[in-house]
Formats: structure tokens, sequence, C-alpha cells
């Protein structure tokens, strides 16, 4: 697939005389082609080695605050008019131990499924100490919302809510099962609170001190503390 990409990049940068009109359109077609399926490979990539128990977090002391800074940066151009993107942290949370990486992605994901879904009034990053061994992450939104019947499905490899806002987010339905995958990795849990017309809240809840797989004392499965939306 890359040298497909490859290939497309240079029929792209050197169009000869004698091509059809239709030329760039078509390069172009199989350059974006070639992107989504490349970037369905690596979501696939990520998720296996997520299932067979070989994602192995490098875990450091981190820095949320920088995290949060980072994020609100880099996903400022993707806001939609007349949405806020807010960010928060309380005063006590601290550093935690954490792969930075990993932990980065998932909320990137989080807040971009937030944003591509949310019309209008905010999208929140907040982080808050639900106890000195343990913070949570929220990433709330005031958007279309999660159908009950949906909001344990949203969690399965390829499922995608269907409606009219699906075609605003073309996605493969494996960023969210990666995500959960994942935060269980760090020894943490990922959960949903949702309501229909109201909005949606992603609570990540991490140890503050990284605990060894086969010791860990924070659940996968746990309930997130009640969080509010709206």
């Amino acid at each position: 697939v890359s040298s497909i990409i490859g290939l497309a990049d240079l029929l792209g940068d050197a169009t000869p005389p004698s091509a059809p009109e239709d030329h760039d359109r078509q390069v172009e077609l199989i350059r974006r082609s070639a992107r989504q399926l490349l970037s369905l490979v690596n979501a696939l990539l990520d998720l296996a080695r997520a299932e067979s128990g070989r994602l192995e977090p490098e875990v450091t002391p981190v820095d949320l605050r920088e995290i949060f800074g980072e994020l609100r940066g880099t996903l400022r151009p993707l806001v939609p008019a007349g949405v806020a993107l807010e960010v928060d942290l309380a005063p006590d949370v601290a550093l935690v131990d954490t792969d930075r990486e990993l932990l980065t992605q998932v909320l990137r994901n989080l807040l971009v499924n937030a944003l591509a879904f949310t019309e209008a009034g905010h999208v929140r990053l907040v982080a808050r100490m639900l106890s000195p061994v343990e913070v949570a992450i929220d990433v709330t939104d005031t958007g279309i919302g999660i159908t009950p019947d949906d909001q344990e499905r949203i969690f399965e490899e390829f499922f995608q809510v269907k409606g009219p806002w699906q075609t605003r987010r073309q996605g493969s339905g494996l960023g969210l099962p990666y995500a959960r995958r994942v935060v269980h990795a760090l020894g943490g849990s990922l959960a949903l609170r949702s309501r229909p017309g109201e909005g949606s809240t992603f609570t990540i809840r991490l140890p503050v001190r990284w605990v060894e797989p086969l010791t860990r004392t924070v659940s996968p499965d746990a309930d997130p503390a009640p969080v509010s939306v709206g």
C-alpha cells in the first residue's frame, strides 16, 4: 500500500503532456483510496497487537498538563464553528505513571470523535483525582449522544452507529475497541455515559502509580464515578 501511495505521488508530481484531462483526478483517487486502506491496515494491526497481549506500554512519569496542552493546540483546526474546545485539570492532578504516546493516542481519538459529532456547545477534556491513587480523565461533549442499545456495541470491532451524522465521520469502527484495549493495558478502564440528544462522556480511569499487570489494583471493567453531561 505504501508503494502504491509513493507511485501515485510520482504520477501526480510529473503529469505527462499526453495525459488525459482527468489524469490528476484519477491519480488523486488512487492516492486517497490507498491512504484510507493503509489507515485501515494500521488500525487492524494495532488492534491485533492489543488483543494478543503484545502491547507493552513504556511507562514513565507523565505530566498531563503537557499532553492536554498539545492536544488543545493540534486539534484546534478541527473545532467546528459554534463549538468550544475546553481543557481543564484539577489543581491536585500531578504526575501519572503511564505510556505518554499511547495515552495521547487514545485521548486524540476520543476528542476527534467528540468534535465530529458535536454541532454546538462544547467538547471538554478534564482530569480529576478520584483518590490519592487513581485519576479520571473525562472527554465530554454536547453532541448527538448514543442510544442505550448502542453504548456497549460501539466498543465492538467495525460497529458504527447508524444515522445521518455518520457521513461526517468516515471511520473503520476500530478506534474505540482499540482505545479500550490500550487503556486496559495501561492498568485502567474506559467507560461511557451518554444520553441521546444531550451528549456523551467517555471516562478513563488510571492508576497514579504503575502496577505490574498481574497485580493491578484497578479493574479494567470497573464502572466510572458518576459524570454529569451537558
